[in-house]
C-alpha cells in the first residue's frame, strides 16, 4: 500500500479529531504559520504527505490556507508526531 493510500485510510478520523478536539491548534497553525493573525477560528480540511490545509475564518470571510510540515511524512503513523512538532514550532513563532 502506498503512503497516499495509507493516509487516505486515516484522513477522515484525523481531520475530525483535529477539528473536534484541537481547534485551538488549528488556530495557532493559521495565525503563526500562514500569517493570518486576525483569524477567529480554523478547521483542518485536508492533509497529505507534505502538509495540512485549513479553512481560516476571519472578519472578511473564509480563507483556504496551506501549511507545510517541518518534514514530509514518511509513513501514515508520522501524522501525529508531525502535527505536534508543527504546533510546537508554530507556538514559538507567536
Amino acid at each position: 500500500m502506498s503512503l497516499e493510500e495509507s493516509l487516505d485510510q486515516i484522513k477522515d478520523s484525523v481531520i475530525a479529531h483535529m477539528n473536534d478536539d484541537h481547534s485551538d491548534a488549528n488556530l495557532v497553525y493559521v495565525k503563526a504559520l500562514a500569517g493570518l493573525t486576525d483569524t477567529l477560528s480554523a478547521e483542518m480540511t485536508d492533509f497529505d504527505q507534505q502538509g495540512i490545509s485549513l479553512a481560516a475564518k476571519g472578519p472578511d470571510g473564509v480563507s483556504e490556507v496551506r501549511v507545510a510540515f517541518l518534514e514530509p511524512l514518511a509513513k501514515a503513523e508520522d501524522i501525529r508526531p508531525a502535527l505536534i512538532k508543527l504546533l510546537k514550532y508554530a507556538r514559538e513563532q507567536l
